[in-house]
């Protein structure tokens, strides 16, 4: 069986675009869970986070340890406090703030 790869071709402001509409969907949300529980909890696990933005603890952890690159290739770092080795506490402030630069 044969199989086929397709390439999209978009300009930068369509990439823009296009990680514009996938992201806002993730910051409303996180935006909802923060009023939430924004009397509940100050901090958070990675798991934790992972979970409430659909993606893995292992993916948080490395937006903390390796970072990730924006649109323009610049590298932004969740801020987290490490407590113990791989093992971290995150505020929500600074989730969202993360979040920000992949508007």
């Amino acid at each position: 069986m044969k199989t086929q790869t397709e390439v999209i071709v978009l300009t930068p402001d369509q990439l823009i675009e296009h990680i514009n509409v996938a992201i806002t969907p993730i910051l409303e949300r996180l935006e909802e869970v923060e009023k939430k529980l924004a009397q509940d909890k100050l901090c958070y696990t990675s798991n934790e986070i992972g979970k409430l933005l659909s993606v893995s603890g292992r993916t948080v952890r490395n937006w903390i340890v390796q970072g990730k690159a924006d649109h323009n290739g610049k590298l932004h770092h969740l801020d987290a406090i490490e407590l113990l080795p791989g093992r971290y506490t995150i505020q929500l402030s600074d989730v969202k703030k993360f979040m920000g630069f992949y508007k």
